[in-house]
Order: structure tokens, then C-alpha cells, then sequence
């Protein structure tokens, strides 16, 4: 099986990027220095939107899920030749590359920072801007390589246990003991616990396991009837969204216990859903080819346009349309921005690689056609 053809995983890929793109969207709309009219947005249309971006909040741990989703899948205990060269090239360069634009973007543009520099400074090496989850995603890499010797002898059961006790111990820690007063504390309990790999260990475990017995998962989720599975979500969803209303202290944010359940559930529904599909449509295969220029500079795009309709007095309609405008360019501007740099000789250490796509069945017709024309 080639392992970078799981249809499951083109399904969770574009969903988890067209996610964070519908999240980022959502809260632009929310800040005034972005938005003309954000000050006079309904309360009502105010909270559906909250709860929608709570509802997205499983995109970036899913990502997590997905790298370690493939690597799990090479069940040989050795490393391929060039894994981490490759990640370094293809990945890290392009969030340097990014990190570096973005923090002169915070310094002259936004004017979030008195020196593009610090800012520059601070986005590479502390992952301080949207871009922080390549800085998880390499610890995962080192982790692979040192543990999956280890993870492949001990019980599923044990592993993804301690797993979890591990990231919700993790989490609970920030998001309830309170600031201390020492130096820093402030951003470290703001954003910076964020980057340490275990908040996210749990899924981490979760993927290799997932993906190491990829056939017997499978056989697995079969069993689960999707509407239990669909109750099941949206019950934890609701539940979550509760403690945001009822606990104003609560941050809407990823990095909180009970999102846990959250993600892994929409991860088996994603997949769930997934596995019915006959194929991955043209539309879902592009959007996973390109998640990755997508993820890197969609900030780029809708801030860009929001500037653009702010600072010249533009109204473009009600808030909902601002929402699927930012939306709309998030997606379509990273797209084409991706394709021409990865059409020069240095795009791809820019933005990234575009994936590998998809097999659509015309094209796969037509290929067993030519390898028999070609047999006769």
C-alpha cells in the first residue's frame, strides 16, 4: 500500500485546513482594527460565531494526527534515508521563510511590535505567531524516530492511557492553576505552553497506533454505528461549548481537556465519513495537495483583504459576508501563490512542496489504457 494514498487521510487533511482557514476567518472579523463594522455585530450572531470557531478548534491537533498517521504506517524499524533532511528542507525552511515575513508583516503593517527584528526573533525560535504547530510537529518527528521501537512493543491500551493522563495532566495545569509571579509567566501561561510536545502526546500516540494496525483500525471504526458516533460528537461539542458560556475564565482554545475527546472524535467521524466515499473528489484532493501553502500564508490573505476594506472605509455587506469573503481568499490566494512559487527553482523552500494528489478514476482509466496499448 502506498502510504501516501490513504483516502481517509486527503478527507482529514482538506478538513483540517479548510478548518483553520474558517476559524481564522471568523476571529478576524472579531477584531476592529480588522473589521469596519466589528463593534456593532449582534450579540446573538456574535455568540453562533464563537461557537462556531469552538466547534473548529480540532483542525490543529488533527494535523498532529496526520503526520504521525503516516509515519505509524511504515511498520519497518528503520528510518527511511533523508527523513528529517527532507522535513528540514521542505518544512522548516519554508516556517523560517514564513516567520520572517510574517514578523515584518507584525512590525510594519500591523504595527504589533516595535521592531521587525524582535518580532522576526521571537516567531522562529518561540513559534509566536499562527504558525507555532511546525515547531510541534519536529518535536514529533524526534519522537517517532526515538520511540517507535518502544511504542511498537507495549499494549496499545498502556500507551495511549498514559498518553492522555500525560497531555490532560498537561493541560489541566494551564488552563486552571493560576499565574505565577515570576518572570515571563505571563506568556508562558498566555501562549508559550502551546509548543512542548506534551499537550498533544495524546494524539500523537493515537496516530502511531492508528496507523501501525491501519486494517485492524479500520475494522475497528466499522464496528462503530455512525449514529452513536454523531451523537457522541456532538454531545462533547455541547458540552464544551457550555463551559465556554458558562465560564467566562475558560478559553475558546484547542489546548484545553475536554478538547481532547472532541478532536478524537471528529478524527473517527472524519474518517468514518471518509471511508464511504468511492474516491476523493478533484475539489478535496486539491485542497490537501496544497494544505500546507495554504496553512503557511492564509493569514497573509485575509488580513491583507481586511486592511485593504478597513482602511478605505469599504463595506462590503453584513458581517456573514465578510466571513466567506476572508474565507474564500484564505483559500484561493494561498492556492495560487503555492502553484507559481513551486513552478520556480526555490518555491518549494518558500511555501512548501504541493502534495501528492489523489488518482481520479478518468485518469486512472486512461492509464490502464495506455499500459495496454503499450503491453499490445
Amino acid at each position: 500500500m502506498n502510504d501516501k494514498l490513504v483516502k481517509e487521510l486527503f478527507f482529514l487533511r482538506a478538513f483540517a485546513c479548510l478548518a483553520v482557514v474558517l476559524l481564522h476567518a471568523i476571529q478576524t472579523t472579531f477584531k476592529p482594527e480588522f473589521y469596519a463594522m466589528a463593534d456593532s455585530v449582534p450579540g446573538a450572531v456574535g455568540n453562533l460565531m464563537r461557537a462556531g470557531v469552538q466547534s473548529l478548534l480540532f483542525a490543529t491537533p488533527m494535523f498532529v494526527f496526520i503526520s504521525e498517521f503516516l509515519l505509524g504506517m511504515n511498520r519497518s524499524d528503520e528510518i527511511r534515508k533523508g527523513f528529517l533532511v527532507k522535513r528540514l528542507k521542505f518544512i522548516l525552511v519554508p516556517f523560517v521563510a514564513v516567520a520572517v515575513l510574517y514578523g515584518w508583516f507584525e512590525a510594519v503593517v500591523l504595527r504589533e511590535s516595535d521592531s521587525a527584528a524582535v518580532a522576526v526573533l521571537r516567531n522562529v525560535f518561540l513559534g509566536d505567531f499562527y504558525g507555532y504547530f511546525i515547531l510541534v510537529i519536529f518535536q514529533f518527528y524526534l519522537l517517532h524516530i526515538g520511540l517507535r521501537k518502544w511504542l511498537a512493543k507495549v499494549k496499545p491500551v498502556v500507551a495511549l492511557s498514559a498518553s492522555f493522563i500525560i497531555t490532560a495532566a498537561y493541560l489541566a495545569f494551564f488552563n486552571f492553576v493560576p499565574v505565577p509571579s515570576i518572570p515571563y509567566a505571563d506568556q508562558i501561561w498566555d501562549h508559550h505552553f502551546w509548543i512542548p510536545f506534551p499537550g498533544w502526546l495524546f494524539y500523537f500516540v493515537l496516530a502511531f497506533y492508528a496507523g501501525r494496525n491501519y486494517e485492524q483500525f479500520k475494522q475497528l471504526l466499522s464496528r462503530i454505528r455512525l449514529p452513536i458516533l454523531l451523537a457522541a460528537t456532538a454531545v462533547v461539542l455541547l458540552g464544551s461549548l457550555a463551559v465556554s458560556y458558562l465560564f467566562d475564565s475558560v478559553q475558546v482554545s484547542s489546548k484545553r481537556v475536554d478538547l481532547l475527546v472532541y478532536t478524537t472524535l471528529v478524527v473517527l467521524l472524519g474518517m468514518k465519513l471518509a471511508q464511504r466515499a468511492h474516491t476523493v473528489p478533484p475539489f478535496v484532493s486539491l485542497i490537501s495537495q496544497y494544505s500546507f501553502g495554504i496553512y503557511l500564508t492564509h493569514y497573509f490573505a485575509i488580513y491583507g483583504f481586511a486592511l485593504i476594506t478597513k482602511n478605505q472605509g469599504i463595506h462590503l455587506g453584513p458581517y456573514p459576508l465578510y466571513v466567506i469573503l476572508f474565507f474564500a481568499l484564505g483559500v484561493l490566494l494561498p492556492v495560487t501563490v503555492t502553484y507559481a512559487l513551486n513552478k520556480t527553482p526555490f518555491g518549494a523552500y518558500l511555501i512548501g512542496k504541493v502534495g501528492v494528489g489523489y488518482p481520479q478514476p478518468a485518469a486512472n482509466t486512461k492509464h490502464a489504457k495506455d499500459v495496454a496499448t503499450r503491453g499490445a
